[in-house]
């Protein structure tokens, strides 16, 4: 699969109907590799379908969202640059979570998860 490219600000897949199964584009796919393999989880919102990831080549934030609410499941997925400020107001958390890390195993990662009422 393709890494992120320096000149990427957002991915948004879209979904296919091959003989009358739905599955995600390639994009869809390359989104799904990238948070498994490649971007470091940071958090969840409270509603766990927004997660903020970081990567850890460039340090940028990248927010995986589901554009297609009114869709099953939320349609495809999408995975867009965010602002620190932005990711810091949204997912309430501290500047001490965009510190970077240095782990072999992105899956060691736990997401933190805001809660409605803002308890860690």
């Amino acid at each position: 699969m393709k890494e992120l490219q320096s000149n990427e600000t957002v991915l948004t897949g879209s979904w296919l109907q091959e003989s009358g199964i739905v599955k995600g584009d390639d994009i869809c796919q390359r989104i799904e590799w990238l948070i498994n393999s490649r971007l470091e989880c940071l958090a969840k919102d409270w509603t766990g379908w927004e997660t903020l990831y970081q990567d850890p080549t460039d340090g940028r934030l990248w927010q995986r969202t589901y554009t297609h609410g009114d869709w099953h499941g939320g349609g495809p997925p999408q995975l867009k640059v965010v602002l620190k400020e932005q990711a810091l107001a949204k997912y309430n958390i501290t500047n001490q979570v965009f510190q970077k890390r240095s782990h072999t195993n992105v899956s060691d990662f736990n997401c933190y998860t805001d809660e409605p009422s803002g308890k860690k």
